[in-house]
Parts: C-alpha cells; sequence; structure tokens
C-alpha cells in the first residue's frame, strides 16, 4: 500500500480524486520517453483551475504519492501544484514528502508547534500552508527549526529531541538520514528489509537482500534505467555490457563484480562511524499499526522478529551480526585485502 499521512495508513480515502483515472482525466496533456524507448513513462500535465493554474509539471508517478497522500491532499489542483513547486525548487519529490509528512504528524501531536515554524499552522491537506512551509525551508535563515529541517528529517527529529527532551523521532519515517519512498512497511517486510539495510538510505528499488542489492549495483554501474534493467536481468545486462565493452563475462562473474561493490560501499559507511544501529527501522514500525484502510492493525516486524531478519541478512551476506561489519573472510574472498586494514582499525 501507499504511504497515507506520513506511513500512518496504507489506504488513502481520496485515491479517486489523485489517482492514474484523475491524472488523464484532468491533468496530463503529454506522455514522452526516453530516446528510442517504448514505455513512456513521463507524463506532462497542466493545472486548469484554482490558485495553482497554470503551473505545468512532470507526473505523477508512483512515489508521487509522497506529496499527495502522504499531506493527505485531496485534489489534482493541489497535488499539480505541489508537483511543479517541489521539482521547481529542487526538492526530491521523497524528501520534500517525507520532511512535510514528520513535520504535519509532529505538529499534529503537538511536538512541533505554530511559534516554532514563525506563524504557520500546519495541518492535513492544507497545501497552501505546505508551501509556505517548504518556502521557509529554502530560505528562513532566521529560525533554527528551519536550518535542522535543511538537514533532513532524521537530523531534525534528533535535535528537536535534545533540545526539547521529546520523542520526535517517532514520527520521523527514515533510515540513515534518507526519508521512506511512497511504499508502506505495514505488513510489507521485504520493503521494512530495503529501507533498513540499503546503504544510502531507505530506498526502494535495490532489494531486500544482499545478493538483490549486489545486483543492483551492477544495474546502476552499468547505467541502465530502472524499468529497462530490470526487464532485461541480470543476464540481459551482462550479454549487453559484453557487446559494448568487447568483453566476455557471465552473469555470475557480473554479480560478483556487483558484491564486490556492494561490500566496498558499506567498508566506506563503516569507516564513517555507520554501524547496526543504523540499519535499524524506526522505532513506531515495531510497535504503531495501521489506523485505517485494508492493512488496520498489522505489523510488519516486532522488534525481535526484525533483530532475527537482520541477523540473516549479514549471514548471507558474510558481514558480522553484532557490527554488521564485512568479515575478513568475505573480504578475502572478494579480492580486497587491502580494506583489511582499515577494517580492524574499527572492529
Amino acid at each position: 500500500g501507499k504511504s497515507v499521512r506520513n506511513h500512518r495508513e496504507g489506504q488513502d480515502p481520496y485515491v479517486n480524486e489523485i489517482s492514474g483515472v484523475a491524472s488523464f482525466t484532468k491533468y496530463w496533456v503529454r506522455h514522452r520517453s526516453c530516446y528510442g524507448c517504448p514505455w513512456r513513462c513521463m507524463k506532462f500535465g497542466v493545472v486548469h483551475e484554482g490558485p495553482y493554474a497554470n503551473r505545468i509539471a512532470e507526473g505523477p508517478e508512483y512515489e508521487s504519492a509522497m506529496i499527495s497522500s502522504n499531506w493527505l491532499l485531496t485534489n489534482m489542483n493541489d497535488f499539480g501544484g505541489a508537483m511543479e513547486f517541489v521539482d521547481a525548487s529542487g526538492f526530491d519529490t521523497m524528501a520534500a514528502g517525507g520532511i512535510v509528512g514528520f513535520c504535519l504528524e509532529a505538529y499534529e501531536n503537538k511536538v512541533i508547534t505554530k511559534e516554532m515554524l514563525g506563524g504557520i499552522e500546519m495541518v492535513w491537506g492544507d497545501y497552501a500552508a505546505i508551501e509556505k512551509f517548504l518556502t521557509n525551508v529554502m530560505y528562513n535563515k532566521d529560525l533554527e527549526i528551519y536550518e535542522w529541517f535543511r538537514r533532513g528529517t532524521g537530523y531534525t527529529a534528533a535535535k528537536l529531541d535534545e533540545k526539547y527532551g521529546t520523542n520526535t523521532k517517532w514520527y520521523a519515517m527514515q533510515c540513515k538520514n534518507q526519508d521512506f519512498a511512497a511504499w508502506n512497511v505495514s505488513g510489507t517486510k521485504s520493503m521494512g528489509m530495503a529501507y533498513a539495510t540499503i546503504l544510502r538510505g531507505a530506498c526502494h528499488v535495490n532489494g531486500a537482500n544482499q545478493k538483490a542489492q549486489s545486483t543492483n549495483v551492477l544495474r546502476d554501474m552499468g547505467t541502465f534505467c530502472n524499468f529497462s534493467g530490470g526487464a532485461y536481468g541480470s543476464a540481459g545486462q551482462a550479454d549487453i555490457i559484453n557487446f559494448i565493452m568487447g568483453t566476455d563475462l557471465t552473469s555470475d562473474q557480473y554479480i560478483f563484480i556487483g558484491e564486490k561493490a556492494h561490500t566496498l560501499e558499506k567498508c566506506f559507511n563503516a569507516l564513517n562511524g555507520f554501524t547496526r544501529e543504523d540499519d535499524m527501522l524506526p522505532g513506531r514500525i515495531y510497535e504503531g499499526t495501521p489506523e485505517w484502510g485494508p492493512k488496520k492493525g498489522q505489523i510488519a516486524y516486532t522488534l525481535e522478529d526484525f533483530n532475527k531478519a537482520l541477523d540473516d541478512y549479514y549471514e548471507s551476506a558474510g558481514w558480522d551480526k553484532a557490527t554488521s561489519f564485512p568479515t575478513d573472510g568475505k573480504l578475502q574472498e572478494l579480492g580486497l585485502n587491502d580494506v583489511i586494514p582499515y577494517m580492524k582499525k574499527i572492529r
């Protein structure tokens, strides 16, 4: 299910007003694609009425739910206005969605107040207020809280908790200071494991186990589109790379290269202070449940279950369960002997 109200629910009561059908009938004017691609996944639309009339934007995609359902927007006019504002302002859709969703829920629970935000009232579905908030995130240099928001959701929650003694991190749906995508974790174990373990933070496109993540590192190294890379599979990608590079490696050999690169990334993170604690999900995921919708009452993981699943992930990857660091044996197996002395210093 999608993220609704900062990942509290898995079904949007206003979905028919902002769905693909609504986009097709009320918003889209053109479909585009990369050169030679038949999928035409890029959609362009225009807002026809309301305060944001004549704004032109690309989207929505599935992840655009982070700036619609996640904020509880109820119509295509606000949604289209949000898409253009977020893109034109240089925000990543998921980061903007996460920052605002976090602020809306924290405001609802009086952890963040109107005074702290310089007079802005953050209410679910009020896009005018949300746009004012994001403008302050970009430009307000007078209020400390906006300096924090510019550094990310996880960073902001930590600073608020440190200053006010609150539990703001309960509302921060992020891992490694990267916001969740529009995929709800509740009732979906694989997405929870992906969010927690992917090395650049919560991400929905790199897989939920180390083999999948290594394969997708190969996809990214080969600069494959995520859609076409998935269609070709690892064997097809290997054939294409061999054709372009004049090499003759098997898909398994390419996956080995992907694992080597992925493990080297893990070592880089470890050397910069990341530990097993950074591979954990936000606390609410283990205890909170969707309040409404088809997944009401479901929990993907208890804390105990997640720790067991994380142990399994590390074991299959050849990484130490206590620290999350790759073992010397795994580094030797991958030909990363030069990295071992550096890892010994932090063990």
